[in-house]
């Protein structure tokens, strides 16, 4: 019966609805500031690519040492009061980013500032868990991921016109009246009250944290899941970069660049409605982002072999290459936030998800430094098709253990029902 919701089924239920729209306006504040913060460190102070660089290891070295250690209160609190709080926190760092008159001085409200998304995010994904029944719960990820893509787009396209007619900094004001948004919908959300369990009331702090980990040791399938992700992420983030560059050596000329993130943001937004929309991997989801996996491998052999001018095609042929490629990357993150959701008990949610991340953002410190001394040895479009063929190599060997994956021992307590993957 689950399997013919449609993919805006969850947002029929006020509850959800008023979470979606929540978090809409709460991706959107993510990507205003972002945008206005790079415009202010390059225009307004005139610097470069190392204080671009130290900014986006200051946003990531929290949800490596901080997130997986907060996402326990995440777990213990009351989400509805925790995510409201945590919006209306960050609208007044933000404040202070609308005045900030040096650099080191805003590292340290953007590191404030991913300290409390650390905290707001897993008790997010604890919300979704517990405001959605399990036959609603792929349509409501694939809600969730489409919500960040759309969001993704839209509002680095509203701060590059706002920045013109109103300044740059003058966007963190539009920024807060989002967030303030935000905090309105997300306090019409029931309680949300912890989802602990008796035999976690009590138990000391870092027992409590350390369940997310023991969980995710002992469920094969989840560890499997995290491990396939973070590589996929890893390798990412070793082209990600320079795909600027790649487009430079294709010789498709300078606006090409801007067409190629318009069809890889066009084809996660599709990516996201398909998943969404399709039924039939919610009872095998593991099955599914293991092929997702392999054909984004396959995928980004051909934008290498691009680069080595072995495939030369035009800038539209590689436009919709693109849009394809988005869709399939952006798929993969379906399946997966589904095997977080499934696989883990409620109470431990956030927990896990803070692990997850953690995992994921380590990559965002390590990948782009061997992207650059690959790309030196063998060139961008070297790069891609190692990078294609290391993913690739990865989900065969995932697919050829698959069966001892999913003939693990059923022996973790507290665990929900859990479908095949």
């Amino acid at each position: 019966m689950g399997q013919k919701q449609s993919m805006f089924a969850p947002v029929k239920q006020r509850s959800f609805r008023n979470l979606f729209i929540g978090s809409l306006f709460s991706d959107s504040a993510n990507w205003l500031d972002m945008t206005a913060l790079a415009v202010v460190i390059a225009y307004e102070w005139g610097m470069g690519a190392t204080e671009i660089a130290s900014m986006m290891i200051v946003l990531a070295l929290p949800w490596i040492f901080i997130g997986p250690v907060v996402a326990v209160w995440a777990d213990r609190l009351p989400r509805r009061m925790l995510m409201v709080t945590c919006v209306l926190i960050r609208a007044v760092v933000i404040l202070g980013l609308f005045f900030v008159p040096n650099l080191y001085l805003m590292l340290a409200l953007v590191f404030l500032r991913a300290c409390v998304a650390t905290l707001y995010n897993p008790a997010r994904m604890s919300a979704i868990r517990s405001l959605v029944s399990d036959d609603l719960l792929p349509q409501a990820i694939s809600l969730g991921q489409m919500s960040m893509y759309l969001t993704q787009i839209g509002a680095p396209m509203l701060g590059g016109a706002l920045i013109p007619l109103i300044g740059a900094r003058q966007v963190f004001l539009v920024e807060i009246g989002f967030l303030l948004l935000s905090a309105l919908f997300l306090a019409f959300l029931p309680p949300l009250k912890s989802e602990a369990n008796e035999s976690e009331r009590g138990q000391h702090f870092w027992k409590q944290f350390a369940a997310g980990i023991v969980h995710v040791k002992s469920k094969r399938i989840l560890s499997v899941s995290i491990i396939l992700m973070t590589i996929g992420m890893f390798i990412v983030l070793l082209y990600d970069g320079m795909l600027v560059i790649w487009t430079k050596d294709v010789g498709l000329g300078e606006h090409a660049f801007g067409y190629l993130v318009s069809a890889l943001g066009i084809g996660s937004v599709v990516g996201a409605l398909l998943m969404g929309s399709i039924p039939r991997w919610h009872k095998k989801p593991l099955h599914m982002l293991i092929t997702l996996a392999l054909i984004c491998g396959l995928l980004d052999v051909v934008i290498g072999l691009g680069g080595l001018k072995v495939i030369t095609v035009g800038l539209w042929m590689w436009f919709l290459y693109f849009l394809f490629f988005g869709i399939f990357s952006a798929a993969a993150m379906i399946p997966f936030s589904f095997i977080i959701q499934k696989e883990t008990p409620k109470h431990l949610i956030a927990r896990v998800s803070g692990v997850s991340t953690a995992t994921t953002a380590l990559s965002m410190l390590l990948a782009p430094a061997l992207g650059a001394w690959l790309s030196s040895l063998i060139g961008i479009g070297g790069t891609f098709v190692i990078a294609g063929l290391f993913m690739s190599l990865i989900a065969v060997i995932v697919l050829l253990l698959l069966s001892r994956i999913l003939n693990e021992k059923q022996d973790v307590v507290n665990e929900s029902p859990a479908p095949s993957a």
